[in-house]
């Protein structure tokens, strides 16, 4: 054969010539499927719109609007019941606090309440309504205060001090007041921390019941100026500094006369003017006040996120603590990340991954 024909192309002809006959049935499957594969990827963009119209949340029952989500007109009615079912023999709850944004968050320290054996002697309070009902959904205990009252803290991750975040932290402080006012002691936590052991406990075996605020420091005593701020003493008011030592985020106020009052000056001043969110007003009033007793928690014990995540060897100095707190930084994700960084995070990971994507979804039709 001439040189010039082995490089020749072959024809159409001659490749179907040298192709073996396909069989009518594989050749009709093969079509069928080249057929779903173009009509899955043209109504793709249509399944997902209708996948997010479904409701990821359960309705509710009317026992239950009843219950945890009652009218203005009867939210002081239910609180109360909680109260009476929830709290431990020495007359104490634990109110924790969660916004829609925070809500991972917020199961986290719940599921540690439980594991510490307080499962059954904490109030959620939801700030806005899709957190209560998440919540709610997830088998926490949460009440919804503003239902049907024209109110709601739909705020998202608001930004630290910024009027937002003022107007939603500064909340807390009229559920506190309505629990001591109800005659109960309130360990306030915020969602941002853990607790590896009962803080109530502690308090109830280490510390004489001779003050009216026992509360978290914001650092270290080393760093607090005056060495005196130790639980082993108790304060009377002003306290003798001029640094802001005192955290809101973890403290634990009783219900007498003086305690009472304190809560019910904290909110004075934050719903006069929300310039100054809780921890500043708080701050402010112990400094500045007389009248108050105040003990401070052991800052090796009850730790919080300054002198805890920035010292990676705080654990081999002063062990595991009771309770951490992640202040000291902004942002969910930064939060979240320290907690999960020093084994603070306790919901199983296919769990979380289920929990992520609902929340998702949740803000995203919300901020729609």
């Amino acid at each position: 054969m001439p040189d010039h024909h082995k490089g020749a192309r072959r024809s159409p002809r001659t490749l179907t010539r040298l192709l073996p006959p396909l069989p009518p049935a594989l050749l009709f499957a093969l079509l069928f499927f080249f057929f779903l594969f173009f009509l899955f990827f043209l109504l793709l963009p249509l399944l997902h719109g209708s996948r997010e119209s479904v409701p990821l949340l359960p309705e509710l029952t009317e026992a239950d609007r009843n219950l945890f989500f009652p009218a203005a007109d009867r939210f002081d009615q239910e609180y109360a019941r909680l109260h009476k079912e929830r709290a431990t023999t020495d007359g104490d709850i634990v109110l924790t606090f969660a916004n829609l944004a925070f809500c991972d968050m917020h199961l986290n320290l719940v599921r540690q309440l439980h594991a510490v054996g307080l499962g059954a002697h904490y109030i959620t309070v939801a700030l806005d309504r899709q957190a209560a009902r998440f919540l709610h959904a997830q088998g926490v205990c949460v009440i919804f205060p503003f239902e049907h009252s024209g109110s709601n803290f739909s705020l998202g991750d608001s930004r630290y001090a910024t009027p937002d975040y003022n107007h939603l932290v500064n909340q807390k402080v009229l559920f506190t007041l309505k629990t001591v006012e109800l005659g109960y002691n309130a360990l306030v936590i915020d969602t941002d921390s853990g607790v590896s052991r009962n803080p109530l406990e502690y308090i109830h075996l280490h510390i004489p019941p001779d003050f009216d605020l026992l509360v978290e420091m914001e650092d270290l005593p080393s760093n607090c100026g005056d060495p005196f701020f130790w639980n082993s003493t108790v304060h009377e008011t002003p306290l003798p500094c001029d640094e802001f030592i005192s955290s809101a985020g973890f403290y634990y106020v009783r219900a007498t006369p003086a305690g009472v009052r304190f809560e019910q000056k904290l909110w004075t001043r934050v719903s006069y003017n929300e310039t100054y969110f809780e921890q500043v007003s708080m701050n402010i009033i112990l400094i500045n006040t007389s009248g108050f007793r105040v003990r401070f928690f052991d800052p090796f014990l009850f730790a919080c996120g300054k002198a805890y995540f920035r010292d990676p060897k705080f654990e081999e100095k002063y062990g595991r603590p009771v309770s951490v707190h992640a202040n000291w930084m902004t942002g969910h994700d930064i939060k979240r990340g320290a907690l999960v960084s020093r084994d603070w995070w306790v919901v199983p990971s296919r769990e979380q991954k289920r929990i992520d994507e609902m929340l998702k979804m949740l803000l995203k039709r919300r901020s729609s």
